[in-house]
């Protein structure tokens, strides 16, 4: 079974965040947070991080939209 929380805070200050936990089956536990066009991510998974923080520059930004961009950066 999956476990997994989603958490969203829009203060009136226009500083929207968006974080995300998800335990899988295996055991291992994967953190998401989304803030000003950054992607914050973290795993108990070491081969998952090591995947993350080995990304090359144009495959840690993503295009959303037109002009619309965030980049994923490994929390250490």
């Amino acid at each position: 079974m999956v476990t997994a929380y989603i958490e969203c805070k829009m203060p009136t200050t226009e500083d929207d965040r968006l974080y995300g936990y998800i335990k899988s089956p295996s055991g291992f536990y994967y953190f998401f947070g989304f803030q000003q066009g950054l992607m914050n991510i973290v795993s108990d998974n070491m081969e998952f991080n090591d995947e993350v923080i080995n990304m090359k520059k144009k495959e840690a930004v993503v295009k959303m939209g037109e002009d619309e961009f965030f980049e994923i950066v490994p929390v250490e």
